[in-house]
């Protein structure tokens, strides 16, 4: 099922009446194969809302800021009117074309898509969970801007994730990435969040789909072992 708003497409995979949901943004409609992964690691119940037509390198970035690889046009840090659009009109709307009711929802992205699941929790009550799967967390100011202000007292459970190669790489911007991820992991963790973080083999562009799908089976199984503790 899919629905269209805002320029923006909506994705919705299973279905699952009251499930937990997870919101992923999606570079190049990935949103299936994501839903297949997470399918192959977990049996428990989930509706998977895919968000694509999403521009990139402006909508996933919090703030302005100059071209990391050569050639490349930089990042206009458009991501605060996108969260808007999310929270306020594409999760809604897929909501209720679907006829769900989520019993919670989570947020997920790969590369820029993380870094941008990462902030929303920081800037938005929408969501109980976050899984960053390689996020760009080298992007720069957001080491800083993590430390500085709160997360969401929503968020609930912080997924990061990283491959063991992605910081071996001469761009002084890039190789930051696993250090600023660490230092955050840290804060989350003594200010009292959950916060689950692993490496993954590879570089950055290994296993893509599977790392989302493996960030997202985990929040779901802690989401179920909480419900369970009550």
């Amino acid at each position: 099922m899919t629905v269209d708003i805002e320029e923006k497409r909506a994705a919705v995979f299973g279905e699952e009446k009251r499930a937990p949901a997870i919101v992923l943004t999606t570079f190049d409609g990935e949103g299936e194969r994501v839903y297949a992964e997470i399918k192959k690691i977990t049996d428990r119940p989930f509706t998977l809302i895919a968000v694509g037509g999403i521009k990139w390198n402006d909508e996933m970035t919090p703030w302005a800021a100059s071209p990391v690889y050569k050639g490349d046009s930089g990042y206009k840090g458009l991501a605060d009117g996108f969260l808007q659009t999310l929270t306020d009109k594409i999760i809604p709307a897929a909501l209720k074309t679907a006829d769900i009711s989520p019993s919670s929802v989570a947020i997920a992205g790969y590369s820029l898509g993380g870094l941008f699941a990462l902030y929303s929790g920081y800037k938005s009550d929408a969501f109980d969970g976050v899984i960053s799967a390689s996020g760009s967390l080298w992007y720069d100011g957001f080491c800083e801007f993590a430390d500085k202000n709160p997360l969401s007292d929503k968020v609930k459970f912080v997924y990061l994730s990283l491959g063991d190669k992605e910081s071996l790489t001469k761009n002084p911007k890039l190789k930051t990435v696993g250090e600023n991820t660490e230092k955050i992991a840290d804060v989350l963790k003594n200010r009292g969040k959950n916060v689950f973080f692993e490496y993954n083999a590879g570089g950055h562009f290994t296993a893509e789909n599977e790392r989302v799908a493996k960030g997202i089976a985990k929040w779901l199984e802690n989401r179920f072992s909480a419900e369970n503790d009550r």
